[in-house]
């Protein structure tokens, strides 16, 4: 494990996950950040190593889409050996930092699930994306448009993702995600006004 190999004792590896599980849970409690919501739920178990798989799967194709929207480096002719690691595809900010609007939103999920059908999995996930916009849009003030926060996103994906696995695998809406998400959309939600 990451605390064994970078602290060497066991007593030091074991203190060092204490902190980090007390600071993430004081962060959750907080409220500070979706993130924060996500890496408790993990640590905590509360997601299977399945579910792990979709939302790496989930973030590494956000991080792609959200890359070919940045200035494309010229790769051509680096000038020095500090400009050599600047070449390149440009990577992102952090997923914090994306604010997708609902086109973007429901693009991202077409590609996610390969722009086929997708089944009752996208079709349940477009209708979560569609009532979040359209709950923060009925305040009347059109400008700016509303956005959902990234991490927002990814516990929306995940949360479907969870609740419509068949019971037997793991997963399959015993904790109410779902529903918790549909709260979170009708007014009770991170929104986007958190987005730095």
């Amino acid at each position: 494990n990451y605390c064994g190999r970078q602290y060497g004792v066991r007593s030091l590896a074991e203190k060092a996950a204490w902190e980090v599980m007390c600071n993430a849970e004081a962060a959750r409690s907080a409220g500070l950040h979706t993130s924060v919501d996500l890496f408790c739920a993990f640590c905590n178990r509360g997601y299977d190593d399945e579910e792990l798989l979709f939302f790496l799967y989930c973030r590494q194709t956000l991080l792609v889409e959200c890359s070919k929207a940045l200035p494309q480096a010229n790769t051509k002719a680096p000038k020095g050996a500090d400009q050599r690691f600047l070449s390149g595809v440009p990577v992102p900010p952090l997923p914090p930092a994306i604010a997708l609007t609902e086109k973007r939103a429901k693009d991202i999920t077409r590609v996610v699930f390969g722009g086929g059908g997708g089944g009752m999995l996208l079709q349940a996930i477009m209708q979560l994306i569609g009532d979040f916009f359209e709950q923060r849009s009925s305040g009347g003030n059109k400008t700016p448009p509303p956005t959902m926060e990234a991490y927002y996103y990814l516990k929306l994906m995940l949360s479907a993702y969870h609740d419509t696995r068949p019971a037997g695998s793991g997963g399959g809406g015993d904790d109410g995600s779902m529903m918790s998400m549909e709260a979170e959309i009708a007014g009770v939600g991170p929104g986007d006004e958190r987005t730095p």
